[in-house]
């Protein structure tokens, strides 16, 4: 995940309450426990996170966070910037 503009400071729990609300207004609450995201690691500024969340609800979590518009008075948009099947093979390409 990427925030636009690029120079916008954001704070790593505001962007996790917008991902969070977000995906609840989508899908509702039994939707938001099926997906069960987990916020795993923020790269540095905060130009990237990575989110676990269940296999068949990966469509549904990029959705949510392509939804975001605002994020502590900030207009933003969110860009996912990579899929992986496993986090092992993620935070190896992301060279953690």
């Amino acid at each position: 995940m990427k925030p636009f503009p690029e120079d916008v400071r954001l704070d790593k729990s505001d962007v996790w309450k917008a991902i969070q609300s977000s995906l609840r207004s989508l899908v509702g609450t039994l939707g938001y426990a099926d997906a069960n995201p987990y916020l795993i690691r923020v790269q540095k500024n905060l130009n990237g996170l990575v989110i676990r969340c269940d296999s068949k609800q990966v469509r549904t979590l990029v959705a949510a966070i392509a939804l975001i518009k605002d994020i502590g008075g900030e207009n933003v948009s969110l860009d996912v910037i990579r899929v992986s099947g496993t986090l092992k093979a993620m935070l190896k390409k992301l060279k953690y």
